[in-house]
């Protein structure tokens, strides 16, 4: 673990950390949730927007794949119907054709423990059925981002997966994080 250090993260922090960032229509995850499935066929089974927040790109995954969509969220801020308010600590293993692993925030990779983003990421791959996908963040650019790899890559290597980068048409543009990948698992 990387400087174990207790951190308290409610509904009040996630609150106020998101009006630091982009939560609305042009947000990354939700340009990600209207792209990329031109891009990717992924098979029968669920699709997952883990850490749903405001719900918005569930929203979109909602409007593309009906009730196969669903989020996943300690709070579920945008009360969306499709949305399970649930913790990752409790949430029950079901296949899923896609997951968008997006709970907790990298930089607080294993600065608790357990680790709300290291348990999601475990659960995504976890679960992710034969030729499944999931988008997350999975670099850095910072010692301590690459610290936070290393502990994705211990769990990737413990389940049959491969490592593919966003397709082209994604980089370069405002949204493009350049540390996002795309695993599919094989079989």
């Amino acid at each position: 673990m990387i400087g174990k250090k207790t951190m308290t993260m409610t509904k009040t922090y996630w609150i106020e950390r998101n009006k630091t960032i982009n939560v609305d229509w042009s947000a990354k995850t939700v340009v990600y949730c209207r792209n990329i499935f031109k891009h990717i066929n992924i098979p029968k089974g669920n699709v997952v927007m883990l850490g749903a927040a405001y719900s918005l790109a569930l929203e979109v995954l909602v409007g593309q794949f009906g009730k196969r969509a669903m989020g996943v969220d300690k709070w579920n801020f945008g009360n969306h119907p499709q949305c399970i308010t649930e913790d990752i600590f409790d949430l029950d293993d079901f296949d899923c054709a896609f997951v968008y692993c997006d709970v907790a925030s990298f930089s607080h990779i294993a600065q608790q423990n357990p680790c709300p983003r290291l348990t999601a990421f475990e659960w995504s791959l976890r679960n992710l059925v034969p030729g499944g996908y999931c988008l997350t963040r999975m670099y850095g650019y910072s010692d301590q981002d690459m610290k936070s790899t290393q502990h994705l890559m211990r769990i990737v290597d413990k389940h049959n997966v491969t490592i593919l980068p966003i397709p082209g048409n994604f980089r370069g543009s405002d949204w493009d994080s350049k540390d996002d990948v795309l695993l599919r698992k094989k079989g």
